[in-house]
């Protein structure tokens, strides 16, 4: 509501999804130039100032959403990847989903000797350590964070030092995407693993 003087417009605003008010001023006899500059620059500067805490904010919640392009189920390419040390699988699948603000991961793999290992975990792209569930390590914990648009990591650290890093990587066409694991297993030997997935 505006005060005497000023007229007030009410308008929606589609992209913010609710009411906003403008206020111009109207010359009053007992107003100057100066006094009309002032209150509009104060006004300017609240809007200023509301925009930006609002971008910021905006800017937050969108580094921790995943982009839906990684939602689908992936096979891995076994002539286009490489595990060192080996063996190779024989067949890994990667499943990835909305869960809400966050996503869900169900890995499936048949190794070299024929065991089967099933992993699901839900997390968030927000960088806070919780436990890694499946794990041989009862003190393991992860956490992932985005790179950008088209990347993420995952970090795995076991009492409080770091043991491997997981980067999944989106091509440009999103047609597939690229697993890069590099660090040491439980048995303290080193691995850079790097896998190449396709869009079922």
């Amino acid at each position: 509501m505006g005060r005497p003087g000023q007229i007030t417009l009410y308008s929606l605003s589609p992209s913010v999804g609710y009411v906003t008010e403008k206020n111009f001023d109207i010359k009053g006899p007992g107003d100057s130039d100066s006094h009309i500059r002032t209150r509009s620059s104060m006004r300017n500067l609240i809007v200023a100032t509301a925009i930006a805490v609002l971008g910021i904010s905006g800017s937050l919640v969108a580094g921790d959403t995943m982009n839906p392009a990684f939602f689908g189920t992936w096979k891995m390419k076994a002539g286009k990847s490489n595990f060192d040390p080996g063996p190779k699988p024989r067949r890994q699948t990667i499943k990835i989903e909305r869960h809400g603000d966050a996503f869900t991961m169900t890995v499936d793999a048949d190794d070299a000797d024929g065991t089967h290992t099933h992993l699901t975990r839900t997390a968030a792209l927000d960088g806070k350590e919780v436990k890694a569930e499946g794990s041989r390590e009862p003190n393991a914990r992860e956490a992932f964070a985005r790179i950008d648009d088209r990347s993420f990591q995952r970090v795995l650290s076991v009492n409080g030092q770091v043991r491997g890093t997981l980067r999944v990587t989106l091509a440009d066409d999103g047609k597939s995407l690229t697993t890069t694991a590099v660090g040491t297993n439980a048995e303290g030997t080193p691995v850079h693993n790097t896998v190449v997935f396709e869009k079922e």
